[in-house]
């Protein structure tokens, strides 16, 4: 039943019968290891990092004894991608269950995602199991997944057989009980002191008189959206600021996501993907061609948030500014 303290779950359970029709070809500087008798703290090394954004919470409650039992088990096989001697993920075959092989974990090190290393471990995991020759090999996947996980498993020959929706309340502590609301220029000086904190940390100096007014500004004369999470008390966790543009070429409306900004004692709680998927959701009712943006090469972790909800690094155009 759902509560307050419970998040929608999606699960997606997918199968194959036979080999897909590729062949899986090894690229340079990468190699796939079993590791035949992982210690625990590898493991958890493993299965933490790659399962940080997604959630990942049954194996952090083992105790290590319990923990070791299964991941030692002869029909356990955790197997290491590599890259460059580094660990870049894991894909765990599990062959407990006679007659079939699941996939059952599978992800990359947030560090390696965007490389086409997903696809590359899939297709490597596929070409594994079958050559133990299962009648059937599976795979299950969540909501709470990385978005490209469900499509990935589709493109390597998984089809779907069954759904199941749930509520879940693991991710209880991790998550904060907010109210996303689009602002008015009688929000800007509620939002000041945190536009104030965004510009700080791109090494401003701080302005809060200068925020409020720059803020209440483009409110009052629409020139941007600007939306802003509440918790219960009313107090600001976030804001993500819009600015309107187009593109010449598509002739449609496009909008430059250009500032997102959570305070610290609610990140990792959910708020940056809230406020996030309201900007979607906003881009979609107004017939946009899409959302834009840019962060700094060292903010990994608001990398890592984009790359999680679907966003696309531009690699193929260079970005140019000329300071007047």
């Amino acid at each position: 039943m759902n509560n307050s303290n419970s998040i929608k779950v999606i699960t997606t359970y997918l199968e194959m019968f036979e080999k897909p029709k590729f062949f899986f070809e090894q690229k340079p500087g990468t190699s796939v290891i079993r590791a035949e008798k992982p210690t625990v703290s590898f493991y958890r090394y493993l299965y933490n990092t790659v399962g940080a954004s997604w959630l990942w919470v049954d194996r952090r409650k083992m105790k290590d004894v319990e923990l070791r039992t299964i991941i030692q088990d002869p029909k356990i096989e955790v197997n290491v991608l590599y890259v460059g001697g580094t660990p870049a993920g894991y894909a765990e075959l599990d062959l407990r269950q006679p007659g079939e092989i699941e996939l059952g974990y599978f992800g990359l090190i947030p560090d390696f995602v965007g490389q086409g290393l997903g696809k590359y471990l899939l297709t490597w995991a596929v070409d594994a199991a079958w050559k133990k020759n299962p009648k059937r090999f599976w795979v299950h996947t969540c909501s709470l997944d990385h978005p490209t996980a469900l499509p990935l498993y589709q493109k390597c020959g998984f089809t779907i057989y069954k759904t199941e929706e749930h509520y879940d309340g693991s991710a209880h502590g991790r998550l904060v009980s907010m109210n996303v609301i689009r602002c008015t220029e009688k929000h800007a000086a509620v939002i000041a002191p945190l536009f104030d904190a965004y510009r700080g940390f791109y090494h401003q100096t701080s302005d809060i008189t200068g925020a409020e007014k720059f803020l209440s500004d483009r409110l009052k004369n629409s020139e941007s959206i600007v939306f802003v999470a509440l918790d219960d008390s009313g107090k600001a966790l976030g804001f993500v600021q819009l600015y309107p543009s187009f593109s010449s070429v598509s002739i449609k409306k496009i909008w430059i996501l250009n500032d997102l900004f959570v305070i610290p004692e609610a990140r990792k709680k959910g708020v940056g993907e809230a406020l996030m998927e309201t900007a979607r959701k906003f881009a979609v009712e107004t017939h946009a061609k899409g959302l834009q943006l840019e962060t700094g090469i060292e903010n990994i972790t608001a990398q890592r948030l984009y790359e999680k909800l679907g966003y696309v690094r531009n690699v193929e155009t260079h970005q140019y500014f000329l300071k007047v």
